[in-house]
């Protein structure tokens, strides 16, 4: 998983109480440095999946903007290869949750990439009818926002202020309850292509000491 650099409390912000990442921190490894190969979504998304220059899979731009934009023609190929059928090849299951961005059209889509499921946005958030861009094939008229499932628009304008607790609803549909009681899970590698640091994430309580909620989700912590 991913996020901004200064979302996080463990790198010095004093926005979020990122408790939670802040013990993965203290557990584990904590990086200083990133570099990508773009500053923009869809070239640094090509880059993150395939590990390739972006210009080499052909996502240095969209048709007529710097990002795809809904209904381009390009995307990225399914002949690449990507993190994720690299994970399935040797035996995990995989799954996106959140902006794709790397084509909407249906040969793009995270299916054909090795996800076994994918939810979210196919492209920016703002993308939505009464937005205006520079293209330079001149202004296009851009459809309602779509939420998908796997290749399937469950919603139009989706409400955006609920979208991360929807996001955090399919990530612990991953875990199987009985296991997470006994500290395991199942061999899941997940892609979640949003922020990290929720927007109330951090209204924390122990339950008998050891159980930390969040919202209506518990955190098992290690003893």
């Amino acid at each position: 998983m991913r996020s901004c650099y200064g979302d996080l409390s463990c790198y010095g912000s004093d926005l979020n109480r990122t408790l939670n990442l802040n013990l993965m921190v203290a557990e584990g490894m904590r990086f200083t440095d990133f570099y990508v190969a773009s500053p923009v979504c869809s070239p640094s998304r090509a880059a993150w999946m395939t590990g390739c220059y972006p210009r080499r899979v052909g996502l240095n731009n969209g048709d007529d903007f710097v990002v795809l934009l809904p209904s381009d023609s390009i995307g990225l190929s399914s002949k690449e290869t990507t993190i994720a059928r690299m994970l399935k090849s040797i035996g995990y299951d995989t799954k996106m949750i959140g902006k794709w961005h790397l084509g909407d059209q249906p040969d793009f889509l995270p299916a054909q990439h090795g996800f076994d499921s994918y939810f979210g946005l196919p492209y920016r958030n703002d993308i939505v009818p009464d937005l205006s861009l520079d293209l330079s094939t001149g202004r296009r008229n851009f459809p309602p926002l779509s939420l998908m499932q796997n290749e399937d628009v469950i919603q139009l304008d989706p409400n955006q202020a609920w979208l991360t607790n929807r996001y955090t609803a399919e990530v612990f549909a991953l875990y199987d309850l009985d296991d997470l009681n006994q500290r395991r899970v199942k061999s899941h590698r997940l892609w979640r292509a949003t922020r990290l640091a929720f927007k109330n994430p951090h209204h924390l309580k122990l339950i008998n000491g050891q159980t930390l909620q969040v919202g209506n989700f518990a955190y098992f912590l290690p003893s």
